[in-house]
């Protein structure tokens, strides 16, 4: 900066030294001529800085005071939500509630007359509340008046103060608070339950429809018809037998003897003891009803015993279809024989009708004539 402002004249200058007078006209006279001696300026930089960077340093200052007393100010606390009196009212209603139950029964029968009843006892209630609060006292009253007895009990002891005509005022307030219980809403619920009541009386005509299971017929057992459904040497057998008379509706009778009976074998084959066991299991893989017979020191292998023709030739043919070839062997045994019988029908012709029946179940029948 002190190199900016600092300005000297040389007089090295290579002018020309020419006389200029004779350029002038007559009437102007040639200016004087000037000292010749250097000329100075004045250093006045160093002054503006330091005025500049004060005036800077007071407004940095400035600007920090307002920030820091101004801007930077706490924010003053909120100030605490004035008390409403409306708090106190409820108390008093949390004593009545287990009572309003009775209550309610009472004013839903009439609920033109407690109107008028109600106002009075309003009355009495803002008595004590103008204390706490003005205005939201009557206000707080309106839930309570609902039970019309539990009130009209609770403040008989405010009674006491005289100055009443100040609160009647507030007899206006308490007129809307009235109209509140005019819906009345407590017969409503009781409406629904009586629509109940029929609900369940629905059910009870459904159960009136029951499918009555069809009845066998009775059939009369001291006719002298009877209907024979075969022997049976099984007991397997027999029990299915049974079973499939009951089912056309007549009671099965079985009677057993003793006799000699001619059967069929099926021989497979002797085996020793070692291989018996194996060649048992195999058999029984094909005909359930093999079995075995010690013969000397080895045992004689069997299908089964048979005596119908059909049954005989029909495992015959399984076990050569399997690859094993038997023998059929006759024998004559003492067996207990099952003979199954039904009926005790009034005639031949009814004897018939079940025969014929009995056959289509699958039973082997045929009548029997009477003795």
């Amino acid at each position: 900066m002190a190199d900016k402002d600092e300005f000297k004249f040389d007089d090295d200058d290579a002018f020309p030294e020419t006389d200029l007078s004779g350029a002038f006209s007559e009437g102007e006279q040639a200016a004087p001529e000037v000292p010749d001696y250097p000329m100075t300026i004045k250093k006045s930089g160093g002054n503006r800085t330091k005025l500049l960077a004060a005036l800077l340093l007071v407004l940095v200052a400035g600007g920090g005071a307002y920030y820091y007393f101004v801007m930077n100010k706490p924010a003053p606390p909120p100030s605490p939500p004035p008390r409403k009196p409306v708090a106190v009212a409820p108390k008093p209603a949390a004593a009545p509630v287990p009572q309003p139950a009775a209550p309610a029964a009472g004013q839903a029968q009439g609920p033109a007359t407690p109107p008028p009843a109600k106002p009075g006892a309003v009355a009495q209630v803002p008595a004590p509340v103008p204390a706490p609060a003005p205005a939201p006292a009557p206000v707080a009253v309106a839930p309570p008046p609902k039970p019309a007895g539990a009130v009209a009990v609770a403040v008989p002891a405010p009674a006491k103060p005289a100055p009443a005509p100040a609160p009647v005022a507030a007899a206006p307030a308490a007129k809307p608070a009235v109209s509140t219980p005019a819906p009345v809403p407590a017969p409503a619920p009781a409406k629904p339950a009586v629509a109940t009541a029929p609900a369940p009386a629905k059910p009870a005509p459904a159960a009136a429809p029951v499918p009555a299971p069809p009845k066998a017929a009775p059939v009369a057992a001291d006719g002298p018809w009877m209907v024979e459904a075969g022997t049976y040497l099984n007991a397997a057998a027999l029990k299915t037998a049974e079973k499939k008379v009951r089912g056309l509706g007549y009671e099965p009778q079985v009677t057993t003897k003793q006799k000699s009976v001619r059967l069929t074998r099926l021989r497979i084959g002797s085996y020793p003891e070692s291989e018996l066991k194996e060649a048992l299991a195999y058999a029984r893989g094909i005909a359930p009803d093999a079995f075995s017979i010690r013969s000397g020191d080895t045992f004689t292998l069997y299908a089964g015993t048979f005596a119908n023709p059909q049954n005989i030739r029909e495992m015959s043919e399984r076990l050569v279809g399997e690859g094993v070839q038997v023998e059929e062997e006759p024998v004559e045994i003492k067996r207990t024989i099952s003979l199954l019988r039904f009926g005790g029908f009034p005639d031949q012709a009814a004897a018939a009708d079940a025969a014929a029946r009995a056959r289509k179940a699958g039973i082997a029948a045929e009548v029997v004539k009477p003795r």
